[in-house]
C-alpha cells in the first residue's frame, strides 16, 4: 500500500506540473467552458473540391469535434491562411488587376467564425461549409474575412464572394483558433491540418513573401500526431490525375480496426491524427473514395474532363458518420460539509467518473491549499473517501478533492466542504471534598466545567443518582466510583469520574522507640513512629501526665514508663504505643594517673602522663599547674615538661566523672669544663694521638662523648668516668682514622654529661695534623735497564715517616718522560720504608727518556725521578747467507751492565761462533749477575731453512730476541 500511495503522489505531482504548463485551471464544477486550449478541438473530415461558383451543389467543407463540453456563446475561428515564421497568420492582400483587383496580388484564403448558442457536448461532430455562404450543422458559421482573389477563372465563370477556398490541386491547411478578434495578436491555435501536403509543413514562411495559399509552417505550440495532422500520400498506382487531385475528399476511418472513437482527448487525437504517410493507402487512418476508374474525388461535371463527378460519393457526406465518445473526469457527487464534536471522526466523499487517482487537500481559509498525507489525523487521502481520524484543532477547516487521470493528463477539483468542530464541555471535573474518615462520615461531590449552560447527569456505585440536571453539588456517605456526564448546548458531551475513598484505617504498627538512658549529663530520646505514610499528631504521657512538646520526638530526664497516642491528620484515626526509659548513673571505676618519670631532667625533658579506667568508652580531661591540657577526648595521655601537680577527670559514657592526681619534680644540674689537652705535640697523619678534657660537677659521675667533626668523617669514641674520679677523661685517636693526606686541622667535639641530671656541656679540641710526604725525588740505583729486568729505587719521607712499608706503587712515564694516559703503573715485588724493587714491564720499547714516580697509599706522589734508559735485547748474524757446515758469528746487544748475556748453548759472552746444521736454533737471555735474581727475557732466535746455496738466511725480526738458523740445500 505504501508503494501505491507514493506512486499516486508522484502521478499527482506530474499532473499538476503538466496542467501548469498547459495553463489549464482545475475546475471546481465540471461545467462546459468557452475558453479552450491546444488540442481541445480536432478535424475529422474535409472536402476541398466544389462546383467553383456558389457552392450550390458541392461546397468546400470540413468536420470538427470539441474534446471538451462547450458552453453557450463559445466562438472558434477557422482559416486556411498559412502560419508564418515568428508567429501569426498571413496578412490579407488585395488582388492584382489580373484578378479584377487593384493590388499586387492575393490569396484565395479567408477566415470564418463558428458560434454556439447552446452547450455542446464533447465528441459532437460539427460540419462547416466554409467557402460560399458559410453554414454549420450545429451552431452558426459566418464569414469574417473574404478571400482576396476573385473567381474569374472558375468553370463556369462566376464572381460570388467566398472565404476559405480549400485547394483541390495543391497543398492547403485548416487552422482552428481562439482570439479576442479574428486578427488579434497571439491567438491560441487549437489544431492544424495539412491536406495534400506531400512535402510536409514548410520550414519557413515570411509574410513579406509573395502571396501563397499552399504554404504554411507548423505553429510551435502544436505537436504532430497530437494536436496537428498531415495527410500526405503519393498518387495511387493508376496515376490518372496530372494535378494530383488525390484526397480532395477524406475522412477519419471509423471502420478501421486500429482506430478508436472512445477515449480520453489525448487518445482520440493520437488516433485521428496519426501521421498518414507512405504509399500504402490501406494502412491509413483516414479513408477516401475509390472506384469508377479513378481514386479520390473532384467535382468535375464536364464529361470531357478526367474523372467527372457531380456529387459527393455515398458514405462521405458530412458530418462524418463516426460517433465519438470523449472520456472526461467528472465529479458527480460533491463532498458535503460536516459538523461534529472534537472527539468524533467523520468522512468526506466524492463520486467521480473516469478518474483513476485522487488527492485530498486542506485549507484554513479556502485560498491556500495543502496536500494531505495519511497518518494519525487523516486516512484515505488518495481515495474517493477521506476519513478525519482526529478532529481536534480542525474547526473551520476546508477540504476538497482533485480527481485525476494520467492519460491526458486531466483533473477536476471538487467543491469545498467545511468542517465545523464543536468542543464538548471543557475542563470537566467531579471533585470530592475528601475521603470518608473517622472524623468525616460524609463527603460532597462538586461538578465543574468552564463551558456555560451545561447540564449534568450523575451515577454512583449503585446506579443513577436522582438529582436535577442543573445541580452541581451533592452529598454522599457511600464510598465508591462516581461519574458525571456534562452536555453542552451544542449537544457535545464530556464525562468525568472520581472515586470516593473510605479512609478509616488507624496508623499501622505504632512504635515508641527509646534512644539512650537517663544519665548524669544525658537524657533519653523518645521517638514515635508508624509504618503508615502521612501526617500525624502525637501526645506523650508518663506517670506525671502529659509530656510537653511537639512532633514525634520527646527528650526526657526522668526514667519510667512512657506512652504515645498517634493520631492521623488525614482521617483522625488513632493508635497507642508504650516503652520504658532506664537510668545510668554509675561513675567511671578504678581511675589511675601514672607518670612515665616522676623527675624531669636534661635527659628526660618531658614525661608522659597516662590515665586509665576499667570503665569502657570513657573520655579524659587533663589539668596541670598552668590549667587545662588540651581538649577532652578519648586520648588517655598527655606529655608535660614542667614540674607540678597534675590531675585527670575521667568521664564515662553516661556523663558521670571520677578525679585522680599525681606530682612531678625536676633536676637540671650541669657540669663545668676546666681544661683540654692534646699529645704528642707533633701529630702525624696515620699515627695515633690523644685528646682530653677536664670537667667538674655531678654526684653520680660524668659521661664523655667525642665526635670527629672534620677530616675523614664521623668516628665517635665514648669514655665513662664514674664518681668520684670524674674530673678528667681522654681518648686516643688510632692512626687508621687519622688519614689526612695534606697538612691541615682536625676538630674533635666533646659532650660532658651529668649522669644524674642528664644535663651536658659541649666543646671542641682543634688538632694540627702533618701530612705524610716524600722528602725529594726517588734515587735510581741504575740508569739503564731492559724489559723484564728488576729495577731498584730509594726514597725518604719528610717530617712524618711512612707507616706502611707495603703501600707503595710505581708510575712509569712513556718513553718521552710524559706522565698521563700512556703511563704504566707497576706494583713492586718488594718495598720498605726507604726502597723498593719492581720489574721493568715487557711492553716498554727501547727509549732513553723514561722517568718514574713513587706513590704511597695511592694518593701521595713523589717528585719525578731523573731519566733512565730501557733497551731491548737483539741478535745479529755476521752474514746473511750460509751453507750447512759453515760457521757464523752471532752477537747479542741491548743487555745493560751489570747484567750478562747467557746463550742457549750455555755460553756467557756478548757474542758466540756456531756451526750450522740443516736446522739450527739459538736463543739468548739478559740475566742479572750470579747471586742476583734471574729474570728471563724473551729469547732471541733464528731458523735456517733448506734451500739453494747462496740464498739469504731467513732471519726473524730482532724484536723477537730469537733466531732460527738454517743452511740452504737441505740434508
Amino acid at each position: 500500500m505504501t508503494t501505491i500511495r507514493y506512486r499516486f503522489l508522484l502521478i499527482t505531482g506530474l499532473l499538476c506540473i503538466w496542467a501548469g504548463l498547459r495553463g489549464i485551471r482545475a475546475q471546481t464544477i465540471p461545467a462546459p467552458t468557452n475558453v479552450l486550449g491546444v488540442g481541445d478541438v480536432m478535424i475529422t473530415a474535409y472536402n476541398s473540391s466544389d462546383d467553383k461558383c456558389n457552392g450550390s451543389s458541392v461546397n468546400d467543407q470540413f468536420v470538427f469535434i470539441p474534446l471538451k463540453d462547450l458552453a453557450a456563446g463559445t466562438v472558434i475561428y477557422f482559416t486556411d491562411y498559412g502560419w508564418v515564421s515568428g508567429g501569426g497568420f498571413q496578412s490579407r492582400r488585395v488582388a492584382s488587376p489580373a484578378n479584377n483587383g487593384t493590388g499586387s496580388g492575393g490569396t484565395n484564403d479567408g477566415i470564418i467564425s463558428w458560434t454556439t448558442s447552446v452547450s455542446v457536448a464533447a465528441g459532437t461532430q460539427i460540419a462547416i461549409r466554409c467557402k460560399y455562404s458559410p453554414s454549420a450543422s450545429l451552431g452558426t458559421a459566418a464569414g469574417v474575412e473574404t478571400a482576396a482573389l476573385l473567381a474569374t477563372n472558375s468553370q463556369p465563370p462566376c464572381t460570388d464572394t467566398y472565404y476559405m477556398d480549400l485547394s483541390d490541386g495543391s497543398p492547403d491547411q485548416i487552422f482552428a483558433y481562439q482570439a479576442a478578434s479574428p486578427r488579434a495578436p497571439n491567438p491560441t491555435v487549437l489544431t492544424g491540418v495539412l491536406i495534400r501536403g506531400e512535402g510536409g509543413w514548410n520550414s519557413t514562411l515570411f509574410d513579406s513573401s509573395p502571396p501563397n495559399s499552399s504554404s504554411s509552417t507548423l505553429p510551435s505550440t502544436l505537436v504532430m500526431g497530437n494536436s496537428a495532422f498531415e495527410l500526405s500520400v503519393p498518387d495511387p498506382p493508376d496515376n490518372v490525375y496530372f494535378f494530383n487531385f488525390l484526397y480532395n475528399l477524406a475522412k477519419y476511418d471509423c471502420a478501421n480496426p486500429g482506430n478508436i472513437t472512445l477515449g480520453f482527448p489525448k487518445q482520440l487525437r493520437q488516433s485521428v491524427y496519426a501521421r498518414a504517410t507512405g504509399n500504402n493507402p490501406t494502412a491509413l487512418r483516414w479513408t477516401y473514395p475509390t472506384g469508377g476508374g479513378c481514386d479520390g474525388f473532384i467535382y468535375q461535371p464536364n464529361p470531357n474532363l478526367d474523372c467527372p463527378q457531380s456529387a459527393i460519393p455515398t458514405g462521405f457526406t458530412m458530418p462524418n458518420a463516426c460517433v465519438f465518445t470523449v472520456l472526461q473526469v467528472k465529479i458527480t457527487a460533491q463532498p458535503q460539509s460536516r459538523t461534529i464534536c472534537s472527539y468524533q471522526q467523520t468522512q468526506f466523499a466524492i463520486t467521480s467518473q473516469n478518474a483513476q487517482t485522487y488527492k485530498w487537500q486542506v485549507s484554513p481559509n479556502g485560498t491556500s491549499w495543502t496536500d494531505l498525507t495519511d497518518g494519525t489525523v487523516y486516512s484515505g487521502v488518495t481515495s474517493q473517501t477521506l476519513t478525519v481520524l482526529s478532529a481536534s484543532g480542525l474547526h473551520n477547516t476546508r477540504y476538497r478533492c482533485i480527481a485525476m487521470e494520467p492519460t491526458e493528463p486531466s483533473s477536476v477539483t471538487s467543491l469545498t466542504a467545511l468542517l465545523t468542530v464543536n468542543d464538548p464541555p471543557q475542563a470537566l471535573a467531579l471533585t470530592p471534598s475528601g475521603p470518608i474518615t473517622c472524623t468525616a462520615l460524609s463527603v460532597s461531590l462538586t461538578a465543574s466545567t468552564t463551558t456555560p449552560s451545561t447540564t449534568f447527569a450523575y451515577t454512583g456505585p449503585t446506579g443513577p443518582i436522582g438529582v436535577a440536571n442543573n445541580i452541581r453539588v451533592f452529598t454522599t456517605s457511600a464510598p465508591g466510583l462516581y461519574s458525571v456526564t456534562a452536555t453542552a448546548p451544542n449537544t457535545c458531551t464530556s464525562t468525568a469520574s472520581t472515586t470516593v475513598l473510605l479512609d478509616q484505617t488507624p496508623p499501622a504498627d505504632p512504635l515508641l522507640a527509646v534512644d539512650g538512658v537517663v544519665s548524669c549529663t544525658g537524657s533519653a530520646t523518645l521517638t514515635a513512629s508508624t509504618s503508615t505514610t502521612g501526617s500525624f499528631g502525637y501526645q506523650f504521657r508518663n506517670a506525671g501526665g502529659v509530656v510537653a512538646g511537639s512532633g514525634n520526638i520527646r527528650i526526657v530526664n526522668t526514667p519510667g514508663i512512657y506512652s504515645v497516642v498517634i493520631t492521623s491528620n488525614t482521617n483522625g484515626c488513632t493508635s497507642v504505643a508504650a516503652n520504658t526509659v532506664l537510668p545510668d548513673l554509675v561513675p567511671p571505676q578504678t581511675v589511675t594517673l601514672l607518670a612515665s618519670s616522676t623527675v624531669l631532667t636534661c635527659a628526660i625533658p618531658s614525661v608522659t602522663m597516662t590515665a586509665g579506667s576499667t570503665t569502657a568508652d570513657v573520655v579524659y580531661s587533663f589539668r596541670g599547674p598552668s590549667g587545662v591540657l588540651g581538649t577532652q577526648s578519648t586520648v588517655n595521655t598527655r606529655v608535660i615538661s614542667s614540674p607540678g601537680t597534675y590531675s585527670v577527670t575521667v568521664t564515662g559514657p553516661n556523663g558521670c566523672t571520677t578525679l585522680q592526681t599525681t606530682s612531678v619534680t625536676q633536676n637540671t644540674l650541669t657540669p663545668a669544663i676546666s681544661a683540654t689537652s692534646v699529645t704528642p705535640a707533633l701529630v702525624c697523619a696515620e699515627q695515633p694521638f690523644t685528646v682530653g678534657v677536664t670537667a667538674t660537677g655531678g654526684v653520680d659521675g660524668l659521661s664523655y662523648n667525642w665526635v670527629e667533626t672534620t677530616g675523614s668523617g664521623a668516628a665517635q669514641w665514648t669514655a665513662n668516668v664514674p664518681s668520684p674520679a670524674h674530673n678528667t677523661a681522654s681518648v686516643t685517636i688510632p692512626g687508621t682514622l687519622n688519614t689526612l693526606t695534606a697538612n691541615g686541622r682536625k676538630v674533635y667535639s666533646y659532650t660532658v654529661t651529668d649522669n644524674a641530671s642528664g644535663c651536658s656541656v659541649t666543646g671542641s679540641v682543634s688538632v694540627s695534623v702533618t701530612a705524610i710526604a716524600f722528602a725529594a725525588a726517588p734515587t735510581l740505583v741504575s740508569t739503564s735497564t731492559g724489559p723484564g729486568l728488576p729495577f731498584v729505587v730509594t726514597y725518604a719521607p719528610a717530617a712524618c715517616s711512612f707507616v706502611n712499608p707495603t703501600a707503595f706503587t710505581v708510575e712509569v712515564s712513556d718513553g718521552n718522560g710524559v706522565f698521563g694516559v700512556n703511563s704504566t703503573t707497576v706494583t713492586p715485588s718488594s718495598s720498605t720504608a726507604s726502597s723498593l724493587t719492581f720489574t721493568i714491564p715487557a711492553a716498554l720499547v727501547s727509549s732513553a727518556g723514561y722517568r718514574l714516580k713513587v706513590i704511597y697509599n695511592g694518593s701521595v706522589y713523589s717528585p719525578a725521578s731523573s731519566s733512565f734508559t730501557v733497551s731491548s735485547l737483539s741478535i745479529t748474524a755476521s752474514q746473511t747467507t750460509a751453507c750447512v757446515g759453515q760457521t757464523i758469528q752471532l752477537t747479542a746487544s741491548g743487555c745493560p751492565s751489570p747484567n750478562v748475556v747467557v746463550w742457549s748453548t750455555g755460553e756467557q759472552a756478548p757474542f758466540i761462533i756456531v756451526s750450522l746444521t740443516a736446522t739450527t736454533t739459538i736463543s739468548a737471555s739478559c740475566v742479572m749477575p750470579s747471586g742476583a735474581a734471574r729474570v728471563a727475557t724473551p729469547a732471541a732466535s733464528g731458523l735456517a731453512k733448506p734451500g739453494a746455496v747462496g740464498k739469504p738466511l731467513g732471519l726473524a725480526s730482532p724484536a723477537e730476541n730469537r733466531r732460527l738458523l738454517g743452511a740452504p740445500g737441505g740434508r
